[in-house]
């Protein structure tokens, strides 16, 4: 589908609102065949999934953003247009201008990175979470202070004990093993964060080591501190420190609080430079298909350090 520019398309002058001229030449007022009084659909208008029609509106404001030079014709490609004829004239518009808000010399796909946007959208309308489960793990309530606790009345919870208690069973471990201090820095864990740390302790060569209390201790006190890193009061406190640049790139397709505070510390580390191109790649991902967002930000910036 061609938009409603073609002195544009064909490298013409006109930007934003420029009239499309008619076969002969007249203002723009195509007429049907024969001059008949029925409108033909401007050339720009293309259909959605559902059929939808690209509103006028949501045309202009996609000249508007070629003009300004915010992008090309090619990055808003017919999958990009597809999608958004699947929205109402506001809110196609409104995707449009969370686009252009951007400092789009940063964004290396910009085909992406707006196609990050509509998803958004698209989930936000359904009601779920932008991308669906962001930052949990197998077995977990998710991360932050929302998190279910491991223990309920100084007692474990079933399925922390059940884990705890498969490691007891397996000769891995006796139950004298793990002394109080243990037990109580393992019950103020979060659920998650509770088995995670079971896991890791069934994963090691427990026959080699002479201090099994001690060990699990060093093991619970990483956890405890990813557990205070993804505390909303901390997640927020980092995020403010970002450049405005690339905390509005980031909450354009997902939730300051969906990310540990840790990608935060660390983006800020990377220097200017680096943290733009990070958080580039980051937002070019196709997050709904990423279990743990968290895990995939911190991999990218390793990968750039």
């Amino acid at each position: 589908a061609k938009y409603a520019n073609p002195a544009a398309a064909e490298g013409g002058e006109g930007g934003a609102g420029a009239a499309v001229e008619g076969k002969d030449g007249d203002d723009g007022q195509a007429g049907a065949p024969g001059g008949g009084g029925e409108q033909q659909q401007p050339q720009g208008v293309v259909q959605g999934q559902d059929g939808n029609q690209l509103k006028p509106k949501v045309l202009e404001k996609m000249e508007a953003l070629i003009a300004a030079g915010k992008c090309t014709r090619e990055d808003l490609d017919h999958k990009i247009r597809d999608s958004l004829a699947d929205f109402d004239e506001d809110k196609g518009v409104e995707i449009l201008d969370n686009f252009g808000d951007a400092n789009t010399d940063t964004i290396r796909n910009k085909a992406a990175f707006i196609a990050a946007i509509i998803r958004r959208y698209r989930s936000e309308a359904r009601g779920v979470p932008p991308v669906g489960g962001i930052g949990m793990m197998p077995h977990s309530e998710g991360a932050g202070s929302a998190a279910a606790p491991a223990a309920i009345n100084g007692e474990l919870v079933q399925s922390v004990n059940a884990r705890l208690e498969s490691i007891y069973e397996s000769g891995k471990l006796q139950r004298g093993d793990l002394d109080d201090r243990c037990m109580e820095q393992l019950k103020a864990l979060p659920e998650h964060l509770a088995l995670e740390a079971l896991q890791k302790l069934n994963e090691a060569n427990l026959s080699t080591i002479n201090s099994k209390s001690g060990f699990f201790v060093g093991i619970l006190r990483r956890f405890r501190e990813q557990a205070v890193m993804s505390d909303p009061n901390t997640t927020n406190s980092v995020f403010a420190r970002l450049p405005p640049m690339l905390q509005g790139q980031l909450e354009r397709v997902i939730k300051s609080s969906d990310l540990d505070a840790k990608c935060y510390h660390e983006l800020l580390m990377l220097g200017e430079r680096g943290a733009a191109d990070a958080v580039d790649k980051f937002c070019e991902a196709n997050l709904r298909d990423i279990r743990n967002p968290t895990a995939f930000f911190l991999g990218i910036i390793k990968r750039i350090k």
